[in-house]
């Protein structure tokens, strides 16, 4: 994809206006944090939420996060929100990892409650 088209896509994704932009769903899915829009600072969760492949309640549910885990707010599409995580064991260091070392994403129905430190 050409950066143009790169760029269109992600302004199209953000506004929620174009389907085929959507980020990757499937289940185990990672992503580098420009490709979804996501911040560059983490954000720490004041309660667990239930992170799910896609923007959708009947998709697979992947992981439930615990309240204190690091997060990445990415966009949002509707009522729910993308969120871009390391592993429990990974630093927090999603905005600075190269392709092949990229954070797993999942998506959040409705609120993300948390806390920005700094």
């Amino acid at each position: 994809m050409s950066p143009q088209a790169a760029v269109g896509c992600a302004l199209a994704a953000l506004a929620g206006l174009l389907a085929g932009c959507a980020p990757p769903a499937q289940e185990g899915t990672v992503a580098q944090p420009a490709e979804l829009g996501c911040a560059t600072e983490a954000e720490q969760l004041l309660q667990p939420v239930q992170l799910y492949a896609r923007p959708a309640s009947d998709a697979a549910r992947l992981v439930e996060l615990e309240a204190g885990r690091l997060v990445y707010r990415c966009y949002r599409r509707g009522a729910w929100q993308a969120v871009m995580y390391p592993a429990a064991d990974e630093a927090i260091d999603c905005s600075l990892r190269p392709p092949e070392r990229a954070c797993r994403v999942g998506w959040v129905e409705g609120n993300l409650p948390t806390a920005i430190f700094g």
